[in-house]
C-alpha cells in the first residue's frame, strides 16, 4: 500500500511538472521623455510648461503627481491639482524653484523623473524717452546758451544718468 501510494505521488509530481506555471510580472514604468533640466522664465512674464512622457510595460493607464522640492533632492511637497503629464509653471513665481514628477500605474512601482530647475530672471530694464528736446533751437549770435530738455523713464524705476 505504501509503495502504491509512493508511486502514485511520484507519477502525480511528474505529470504536474509538465504543466506550465506562469507568474505574472508586475508592470514596469519607463520614463520616455524627462522634463527639461532647466527652464528660464522672466519675472512678471512667466509662461511655460514642464512635460513628462512615460509608458507602462503592460499598457496600463498612468497617473502623474508633480512635486515642488527645495533643491535638487527628491523630497518635496505635492502640488495640488498638478496631476497630468504637463505642469504649467505658476505665473506668480519670483525665484528659482525645483520640480519633479512621480508617475504611477496599477501594480507598478512608482517612478520619479529627474529634478528640473525653473530659473526666474529679472526682466530687462526698458528705457522709454517721454520728452524729446525741441527739434529746432535758435541761438542768437554771442548769446550761446540754450536749454535742451529730455525726460525718460525705465521699467525698474532705477536712477538714470544722461550723457550728451
Amino acid at each position: 500500500m505504501k509503495t502504491k501510494l509512493l508511486c502514485l505521488m511520484i507519477a502525480l509530481c511528474i505529470i504536474l511538472s509538465f504543466i506550465p506555471v506562469s507568474a505574472e510580472e508586475a508592470p514596469a514604468i519607463t520614463i520616455i521623455t524627462q522634463p527639461a533640466a532647466e527652464t528660464v522664465v522672466t519675472k512678471g512674464e512667466v509662461s511655460g510648461k514642464l512635460y513628462v512622457s512615460a509608458s507602462a510595460s503592460d499598457g496600463s493607464e498612468l497617473s502623474y503627481q508633480w512635486y515642488e522640492t527645495p533643491g535638487s533632492n527628491m523630497s518635496g511637497e505635492e502640488i495640488p491639482g498638478a496631476t497630468s503629464a504637463e505642469f504649467i509653471i505658476p505665473a506668480d513665481i519670483t525665484r528659482t524653484k525645483f520640480y519633479f514628477c512621480e508617475v504611477r500605474a496599477k501594480g507598478a512601482a512608482p517612478v520619479r523623473t529627474e529634478v528640473t530647475r525653473v530659473v526666474v530672471k529679472e526682466p530687462r530694464n526698458v528705457i522709454t524717452i517721454t520728452q524729446q528736446p525741441e527739434k529746432i533751437i535758435t541761438v542768437k549770435y554771442k548769446k550761446v546758451g540754450a536749454l535742451l530738455a529730455v525726460r525718460a523713464k525705465n521699467t525698474q524705476n532705477e536712477r538714470m544718468y544722461y550723457q550728451w
